[in-house]
Order: C-alpha cells, then sequence, then structure tokens
C-alpha cells in the first residue's frame, strides 16, 4: 500500500452500516482513477494476513535452524497437512537426518541378532 492517492488509488474503509434490514460488517476497496474496486470484507482478509506472517515466520525459524543447526544430525521435518493435529497445528517438528536414522536402524539390526557361541 502506497500513500493515499497513489498508483494503486485510495483505499477506502466502511464501517459497520445499515444495508436494507441488516447491518453489513466492515469492508475495504481500492478505488482507482475514480472506479470502484472490489470489496472485501476486513476481518476475513486479517486472518488470512494473520495466518501467512505466521506461515513466514514459522519458515524463517525453521531456516535458521538449518543454517545453525543445534547438532550435525538433526533436521527439520515438514509435517504433511493430514498428520496435524487442529490443537496443535504445528507444521515442522525436529527429527534426525536420514544418517543418523540409518545408523539407529543397523544398531537395533545388531540387537536383534541372536549371539553366535
Amino acid at each position: 500500500m502506497e500513500h493515499p492517492g497513489g498508483h494503486s488509488g485510495s483505499l477506502i474503509l466502511q464501517n459497520y452500516r445499515v444495508v436494507g434490514p441488516t447491518i453489513a460488517s466492515p469492508c475495504w476497496r481500492r478505488d482507482v482513477n475514480g472506479q470502484h474496486g472490489q470489496s472485501s470484507l476486513i476481518l476475513p482478509d486479517l486472518e488470512l494476513a494473520l495466518t501467512r506472517l505466521l506461515e513466514f515466520g514459522e519458515e524463517i525459524v525453521a531456516q535458521c535452524v538449518l543454517t545453525r543447526p543445534i547438532h550435525e544430525h538433526f533436521t527439520i521435518y515438514e509435517i504433511p497437512l493430514e498428520k496435524r493435529s487442529p490443537e496443535n497445528p504445528a507444521r515442522f517438528k525436529v527429527g534426525p537426518d536420514t544418517f543418523l536414522l540409518e545408523r539407529l536402524a543397523e544398531a537395533e539390526g545388531a540387537m536383534e541378532k541372536p549371539k553366535q557361541k
């Protein structure tokens, strides 16, 4: 968004208002060169903006952890959308990398083999 009346037009905000027998929710639009732009409700737009800011923040933290890892054999995994909990919709988790997973699998396999006499 630029200064009012700039190339992007003017931002027009409309508060709650009576429209016929109902009350319309706050909305906004951008008017460019005297033409009314498409109005949209403010609350859903702000919720979407907040969600995107939170996702961006998560990506920054994940990238920071990958850039300066706490341990050389840990990495960041993205949790698939269908496996995320609605109560805790975490998008990323920290876990062992493939090298460490392979070593752990080898160690488990060695422990399961019976010792030969």
